[in-house]
């Protein structure tokens, strides 16, 4: 059904949010410390792993060069600084496309603009700041370096001297790389680079109301390939941000290390809320689903003459959610009550119907008979048919007159079908259920006598004690029968 089903509900919880001085934001394991910490030992693990990978690749790559030119690396400056990355800005988008491209649109008046734009918005900053084959040099020459280890001051004691002479001659005999598969390796990513995309903003929901709205860590990650601190890093992606963000956002906060945070204008937030409200028919600046689609939305489905359950109720409500959500996404959307009204149990309720009320079997009349209660007729019949073999055969039989269309037995069978939906129509009427098409398994009957001489030309319906059966292989009776 697509994001604009559920756009207008988080679109007003958001702005209320928000309004009331953020008294409530994004909660969950993703706000934590603990978790933020976790996605950073994340990545470090994950640039040490590139690291030890790298040297095996860029030998195989430099070896295959002159037999196949087209199997350099495909690394980008956005792989480089977060591996695992799909970059989604093409290399040919001109600056002019890219400022294009963090304007808001022209529906920005009648809805909010969110992270979305933020990270279009950051992502236009870093392109205008940094070189991305600059920054995929730095990152590729970084982590081929690996980091150097300090040297302790505290000596060992008891060290026996012939390890201590031996380790220098274990380390020269690890492998090295040359300086030709060294520059190599620079190179391919140097022309693999690409522009920074919306992923490489790094901006997320702020894991605290104090921080604001939105928080952006791309200075964390960005600060070593660029030459910078961290928070000089981030105090020149702030400067180029500002003029961009200021008529929607207040000043961006520099908080930690590096961290920028970004909080809404008031003035913003109430002037788009009024526009939502008065300027967009009602929709509250949601547009309609572009590729609108015929949905079919199964409610609740009761049994004719019996009571409904929590079950029925259930996907009742769940039901109508839906058909609301869908509907004013642009959808056209049936409703569709699928009740049980057809089945051998009618002829049980026809004949019994037929003993005690009579006037039910004819259409003249059946109006104005009062079934009462369907639950205690049905218990009735029930008893009855387990009870009495006449009756029972008698039973059968009418299953076969309602099938055939059996004018007295169609009465019959009109009358249980409407005294039921009185019942159930006030279920309905509680939950305020409305635009339910019914469509019971009585529908299917017209077209049952093809399928079955289809079924039984294909020699797969066989009769069976008097009715007509399909039976499938590997089900059987506990006598070993069909």
């Amino acid at each position: 059904m697509g994001n604009n089903t559920l756009v207008v509900m988080m679109s007003m919880l958001s702005t209320m949010m928000m309004l009331s001085r953020r008294s409530c934001v994004v909660a969950g394991r993703r706000n934590s410390p603990a978790f933020v910490a976790g996605v950073h030992r994340q990545q470090q693990q994950q640039q040490q792993q590139f690291a030890t990978g790298v040297f095996t690749v860029g030998r195989n790559q430099l070896q295959q060069q002159q037999s196949n030119q087209s199997s350099s690396p495909t690394w980008s400056s956005s792989s480089l600084l977060r591996p695992q990355m799909t970059t989604v800005m093409s290399m040919s988008t001109t600056a002019e496309e890219q400022e294009q491209s963090v304007e808001p649109s022209s529906s920005t008046t009648s809805s909010l603009v969110g992270i979305d734009w933020v990270r279009e918005v950051v992502a236009t900053a870093l392109n205008d700041i940094f070189d991305p084959k600059e920054i995929a040099k730095n990152a590729a020459t970084a982590k081929l370096d690996g980091k150097k280890k300090k040297k302790k001051n505290k000596k060992k004691k008891n060290v026996d001297e012939s390890a201590a002479n031996n380790k220098p001659e274990e380390e020269e005999q690890k492998p090295k790389m040359s300086e030709e598969e060294r520059n190599y390796i620079i190179q391919a990513a140097i022309d693999a680079a690409q522009p920074f995309s919306t992923r490489d903003a790094m901006v997320t929901p702020a894991t605290k109301p104090e921080f604001g709205d939105y928080q952006c860590n791309a200075a964390m990650s960005l600060a070593k390939s660029a030459g910078l601190n961290p928070r000089e890093c981030a105090t020149k992606i702030v400067d180029q941000l500002r003029p961009l963000i200021q008529e929607y956002m207040e000043e961006p906060e520099i908080a930690g290390p590096g961290f920028i945070n970004f909080k809404f204008k008031e003035e913003y937030l109430s002037q788009a809320l009024g526009v939502m409200v008065t300027e967009s028919m009602g929709r509250l600046g949601v547009p309609e689903a572009g590729d609108k689609k015929k949905i079919v939305v199964d409610f609740s489905s009761p049994n004719i003459a019996k009571e409904m359950h929590v079950g029925h109720l259930r996907s009742t409500i769940i039901g109508d959610t839906l058909s609301n959500l869908l509907t004013f996404s642009g959808h056209d959307v049936l409703r569709l009550n699928h009740v049980g009204d057809w089945g051998t149990q009618f002829g049980m309720l026809v004949e019994h119907l037929r003993d005690e009320f009579p006037q039910a079997l004819s259409k003249e009349t059946a109006k104005d008979v009062e079934l009462g209660d369907l639950v205690t007729l049905y218990k009735a019949a029930k008893k009855r048919f387990d009870a009495d073999d006449d009756f029972k055969v008698r039973s059968r039989e009418g299953v076969v007159k309602l099938q055939a269309g059996d004018k007295e037995a169609l009465a019959a069978w009109e009358s249980l079908c409407a005294a039921s939906r009185v019942e159930y129509q006030k279920i309905y009427d509680v939950l305020n259920i409305v635009g339910l098409n019914e469509r019971g398994e009585s529908f299917y009957n017209p077209y049952l006598l093809n399928v079955i001489e289809d079924l039984e030309g294909q020699g797969l319906a066989v009769e069976s004690e008097g009715a007509t059966a399909v039976f499938l292989d590997g089900y059987t009776n506990r006598d070993g029968s069909p």
